[in-house]
């Protein structure tokens, strides 16, 4: 007959315990990543601009025909005419425009302090001193947090020909260091184009 272990209720208690926080702290983190993934393969983009920190694109952060429809667009069209650096394909052809009162909205993104950059391609074709494009983030934590926060505005002076922006702060700036998602707002006044969104997700 084999012997058989007789443990005491306690010890028992505490290991039945012990295993479900394990099980609840996988299935949480199963949940955080499904729900907030990190974007594809990251690149130097913008390494020909001094910045050899590795970027990963917005999903339709191309405007390409094919890809816009991941983004939520008003008073917008595409052009003919892509940032003339081509830094995510050289088959590129159009970049996005947008009117005073237009605003573009990217796809959800996932974002924490470890992602602390991101930049894109601006150009405001007849841009005059009140001509500006304001930029803000709007996240989602995992506990359904909410929150809004200016990221840049961009005066047209700067951009009277297609330029890339400066590194502009994000994951620090939501105050979470928890992953968000986050959708990416761009307003304007005056006429502005834009292409070639892109996210630093590594950090520093």
């Amino acid at each position: 007959m084999p012997h058989v272990i007789s443990w005491p209720r306690r010890v028992v208690l505490v290991c039945s315990a012990v295993v479900l926080a394990f099980l609840v702290c996988a299935h949480g983190a199963r949940a955080a990543s499904s729900t907030c993934a990190t974007p594809g393969n990251a690149s130097a983009v913008f390494s020909g601009f001094g910045d050899s920190s590795l970027y990963v694109p917005v999903p339709g952060g191309s405007f390409e025909s094919n890809e816009t429809q991941k983004w939520t667009l008003s008073k917008d069209t595409l052009v003919a005419g892509n940032e003339p650096w081509y830094v995510r394909s050289t088959k590129d052809k159009t970049s996005l425009s947008l009117t005073t009162g237009g605003k573009a909205v990217s796809p959800p993104i996932c974002v924490d302090a470890t992602r602390p950059w991101w930049r894109f391609f601006a150009y405001a074709p007849h841009g005059s001193t009140t001509t500006t494009l304001s930029v803000w983030a709007q996240w989602t934590a995992g506990d359904g947090t909410t929150g809004t926060t200016p990221v840049t505005t961009l005066v047209s002076g700067g951009y009277r020909s297609w330029e890339p922006t400066p590194q502009l702060v994000l994951g620090s700036a939501l105050g979470s260091g928890n992953p968000v998602n986050a959708k990416l707002f761009f307003t304007t006044t005056g006429k502005w184009q834009i292409d070639d969104v892109y996210v630093d997700p590594y950090a520093k």
